[in-house]
């Protein structure tokens, strides 16, 4: 990863394939090359490495990404080392994965950055939907960052 605007731009990234794939309203899905296109250039000005983007569209494509009643993402610390493992070599690959604990460190840095498109993404399926299931499936997304906010004593995510 070449600076933290990397990592912001691929994450907002990713919860927008994983909105697009797994939302039942989205009738035309992304593709692996829209997904490489939309990504392109996006690491300090270059591109990620293609079978990175590739690991991590099949790894959406195939396990959404969902919140459980204690908003913990379903993608546990096991499969996380999984993927990034099996991303391949080339530059911006992560080179050893860190403890829960390691990881742990850095996890109000990371919701800091996600919160704000998050709350967005969540609110744009919320205000154009007319499906009750989706609708319930975004105030459960709301509730979660409520819930992370409020763990991490961020209340000026609950002001907006």
């Amino acid at each position: 990863v070449a600076d933290a605007d990397s990592a912001y731009v691929l994450s907002y990234s990713i919860i927008m394939l994983n909105t697009d794939q797994h939302n039942p309203q989205v009738k035309r899905k992304m593709t692996l090359e829209q997904f490489v296109r939309n990504n392109r250039g996006t690491n300090g000005g270059n591109d990620w490495p293609r079978e990175t983007l590739e690991t991590i569209f099949a790894g959406i494509v195939n396990d959404e990404i969902k919140l459980t009643d204690d908003a913990a993402p379903t993608l546990t610390p096991s499969k996380w080392s999984d993927m990034m493992r099996s991303c391949g070599g080339g530059k911006g690959r992560m080179l050893a994965s860190p403890t829960p604990q390691e990881a742990a460190l850095y996890d109000a840095d990371l919701f800091g950055i996600v919160w704000s498109p998050t709350i967005a993404a969540v609110s744009a399926v919320f205000d154009h939907t007319v499906d009750e299931s989706v609708l319930k499936d975004a105030l459960d997304g709301f509730l979660g960052i409520a819930r992370i906010a409020g763990h991490h004593r961020m209340t000026d995510v609950m002001d907006h």
